[in-house]
């Protein structure tokens, strides 16, 4: 074993998190109403941003930024409300936030965990102003959610914290001077108070009141897109450097752990979601969820049942035993895991018969049962129970109410029924005989052993089949299955959300990498209710490796923030048409101020243009990688993480004046680990080939091969936002870019950065080379001569360059200047 740790007994404690998103509808008054929608995150546990803090060095800690493009004007004050929750052992001294104000004047919460005098303090320039201690504070403990509130009242001159309901006063004269506000939580970049000590917490729920305590923004930091985050008023920005979004948890796989077994034998649950059982030659492990540690439980006398192909093992709740199981034999092999000694002693191994079976105690008699599988070059129907009494195996053919199969996924509805859902078989159950993949939902029957078909599936794109075990909630109509190609060595596991009651199924989380061998590979999905988490667990060879996800798991875009339409996120068909109507009243209203500003700034009021995404045949790489197909579906699920890194290897290749790249500097970048070059050369041939059914789905591009050269080939049909970019760049150097395409490029550049979620090796040099040529090209568009008098056209520009680069003095002028001549 690689690692072998004895830990405590099993906790049967659980804690269920629950995910809900509530509809708001705001309406704002200026000149004219709109509407918009936002999905918000009610459950505590799904929104807030971690802040990496003293366990990171400086240039991976976290800051967010309220006023990234200019501060909020108070003249009379205002309140700032928020939720934090400290963490131990992650250090201890770090800044809470940091208020800049009048761009002179620093007004600080900052925390030290350490026993001392005080714990929290407010400083007002280089003076504590009030102070707390953890004692003091009621309802106020590591781990905890705690609600935050300062009031700035500038007319009394009175400064005011809350801390839950703990509350303390000052006055400060200097307060009613104060009218600019720049805020930062965690690492602080204004000029002249640039700090990195961050504390160890989490952020979540900031609001931020006028005097009149109107709500004037409000950050939920749940939904977000890359580093940016809109508020539910506005839409206003909020930046972020560095940010661990807790609602990712619920749409990203966790490696827990991988360990090692000499002749694995067989993986099972422990049927009360706290870890699983494996077998190898020698012992058996437990391995527990919560810590990781392995018990280790030697064999004292006699092995379990061992057959070629096969893991026939099952955990017995009724009995506390383990159970191994052969079809040939009429006697089950029960473990005593308090002994260590098994009942019968078989050394030899047999052929399966009824491989990658589905398997369930019966709460009803404790007896085993085990449904389908395949052996002998036929797929079966058949039920199998074993009868304690008679200590005999009983067989029931079912093939007339469900085609056979193997490689279904099953799981508990309760204790008398069994959800059963797809697989791979045939009609006839002979191989030969025309084999594919079902999407069809069937109820089993503990009590009777018979199958109830429910629904079924057209047809996808793409086979699939699902792992062993699933996970079925019957409270919310629905089950959870981790899907794969089974055509495929070199595959991924993809969770799905299936109704159970309607045949519909939802994409949730992303993908895990997944080597797929029926005869070495099995896959299962496990609910931790204590943890809220769902538990992948595969076992390839003598391998065992455990993911995690929150529960209950979400999609991509149910986590990814819409972006902004004009400031707003009109994403929706009556908001466009709200917003044509009031742009056109907007118009008539500010035609003539419009006009005296132009005529007294000399300067083009030209607006920038909006971006709308387009869904046909389009792939996305700024903000984050999204692709569609002509039939304007989202098809980025279907890029597994391999197939994504090599169409972005072979697409960065590709662009400005690259002719591509050779299959040795392919292989190294994205199969450096393989021992050979011929493993290496097959898993290039396999996911080249699985890249190209993906991409003549989404419309009109092809990877080809030329002069020993691999690369992408973009037709007329097919848009990528990147190669538009570079496009407008290339020409910025060489020639002068109309308005047009100036306010095009910006609108480009504001859906965010470059691929925020690629972490690959070979991938920082190409996203830093695309940064530079951004940059240099921003500089290049605010220096223009054409560009001089245009502060309307330079402001964006230079917003966009400080997003690159925070203190650069060149960006920061020009926003002042271009600001006061548009006002």
């Amino acid at each position: 074993m690689k690692k072998v740790i004895k830990s405590k007994a099993f906790s049967e404690k659980s804690n269920a998190a629950n995910v809900t998103c509530a509809i708001r509808i705001s309406a704002m008054a200026v000149t004219f109403f709109f509407f918009c929608k936002l999905a918000l995150f009610a459950q505590a546990g799904s929104s807030g941003l971690f802040f990496s803090s003293h366990e990171a060095v400086q240039d991976d800690r976290t800051s967010l930024c309220l006023t990234p493009g200019k501060p909020f004007r108070f003249s009379e004050g205002f309140s700032l409300e928020f939720d934090v929750n400290f963490r131990r052992d992650d250090g201890y001294y770090g800044y809470i936030f940091r208020i800049i104000a009048n761009g002179d004047t620093n007004i600080d919460l900052a925390s030290n965990a350490a026993p001392g005098d005080s714990n929290i303090w407010l400083v007002y320039k280089d003076e504590i102003l009030l102070s707390y201690k953890w004692a003091d504070l009621p309802s106020v403990d590591f781990e905890q959610w705690v609600r935050v509130r300062i009031d700035f009242d500038a007319g009394n001159a009175r400064l005011t914290t809350f801390f839950n309901e703990k509350r303390q006063e000052i006055q400060l004269p200097g307060l009613s001077r104060l009218k600019d506000f720049q805020i930062y939580f965690g690492i602080c970049k204004a000029p002249g108070f640039h700090s990195t000590d961050v504390c160890p917490m989490s952020i979540k729920n900031i609001s931020v009141y006028k005097p009149n305590q109107k709500l004037f923004r409000q950050w939920t930091l749940g939904k977000h897109y890359g580093n940016k985050t809109y508020d539910n008023i506005q839409s206003a920005e909020a930046w972020t450097e560095n940010p661990h979004w807790l609602t990712d948890k619920y749409i990203r796989w966790q490696k827990l752990t991988e360990v090692k077994a000499e002749n694995l034998n067989g993986v099972t649950s422990d049927a009360i979601g706290k870890g699983i059982f494996f077998l190898d030659d020698k012992a058996a492990y437990y391995l527990h969820y919560k810590s990781l540690d392995i018990d280790t439980i030697p064999f004292t006398e006699k092995q379990p049942y061992r057959e070629e192909s096969g893991h026939n093992v099952v955990y017995n709740k009724y009995t506390g035993e383990l159970w191994s199981y052969d079809f040939t034999s009429p006697v089950i092999n029960r473990f005593d895991l308090k002994t260590g000694k098994w009942t019968v002693n078989r050394p030899e191994t047999s052929l399966p018969d009824y491989g990658h079976n589905n398997k369930f105690i019966s709460a009803a008699d404790s007896s085993l049962v085990a449904i389908l599988g395949y052996g002998h070059y036929r797929y079966k129907g058949a039920v199998n129970i074993y009868d304690r009494k008679e200590s005999a195996w009983k067989q029931i053919d079912r093939s007339d109410q469900i085609a056979p199969r193997y490689l279904s996924g099953a799981g508990y509805l309760n204790d008398n029924k069994i959800l059963v859902f797809g697989g791979y078989g045939s009609k006839s159950g002979r191989q030969e005989l025309s084999p594919r993949s079902y999407y069809d939902l069937y109820e089993f029957s503990l009590l009777d052993y018979s199958f109830k078909p429910l629904w079924t599936l057209p047809a996808p794109r793409l086979p699939f089949v699902p792992a062993e075990t699933l996970v079925a909630d019957s409270s919310t109509d629905s089950f959870y299955a981790l899907l794969f190609n089974n055509g495929y060595y070199d595959s991924y596991l993809q969770l799905a959300r299936f109704s159970i009651s309607r045949p519909e199924m939802k994409i949730a989380g992303d993908s895990i990498p997944f080597k797929f061998r029926d005869s070495e590979t099995w896959s299962y999905l496990y609910l931790n209710e204590e943890k809220s988490k769902l538990i992948a667990v595969i076992s390839h060879r003598n391998t065992i490796a455990l993911y995690a996800i929150a529960y209950p798991p979400l999609a991509t875009e149910e986590v990814l923030q819409p972006l902004p339409a004009s400031g707003f996120p009109l994403s929706y068909g009556m908001g466009a048409v709200l917003f044509a109507g009031s742009a056109f009243l907007l118009f008539v209203v500010l035609k003539k101020r419009s006009r005296r500003i132009a005529m007294k700034a000399s300067i083009s009021l030209e607006p920038l243009s909006v971006i709308k995404r387009r869904r046909v045949s389009a792939i996305y790489l700024l903000g984050g990688f999204q692709a569609f197909n002509a039939k304007e579906e989202d098809i980025t699920s279907a890029f597994s993480p391999t197939l994504k890194q090599l169409f972005l290897f072979l697409l960065f290749h590709s662009a400005k004046e690259r002719k591509g790249v050779t299959s040795a500097l392919l292989d190294e970048a994205l199969w450096h680990d393989k021992k050979t070059g011929g493993s290496a050369r097959n898993n290039r041939n396999v996911n080249i080939s699985k890249l190209r059914a993906v991409l003549e789905e989404a419309g009109s591009v092809e990877v080809i091969n030329r002069n020993s050269l691999w690369s992408l080939q973009f037709g007329d049909t097919m848009y990528c936002d990147y190669l538009e970019v570079m496009e407008l760049i290339s020409k910025a150097k060489t020639d002068v870019l109309s308005t047009n395409e100036t306010c095009r490029l910006a609108g480009l550049l504001h859906a965010g950065e470059l691929l925020p979620d690629l972490q690959a090796e070979w991938a920082a040099s190409c996203k830093s080379d695309y940064t530079k040529e951004v940059a240099d090209t921003l500089r290049l568009l605010l220096n223009r001569p054409e560009n001089k008098d245009n502060a309307t056209l330079r402001y964006p520009i230079a917003e966009l360059l400080q997003t690159i680069d925070p203190l650069n003095e060149e960006a920061i002028l020009i926003k002042k200047s271009s600001r006061k001549s548009i006002l």
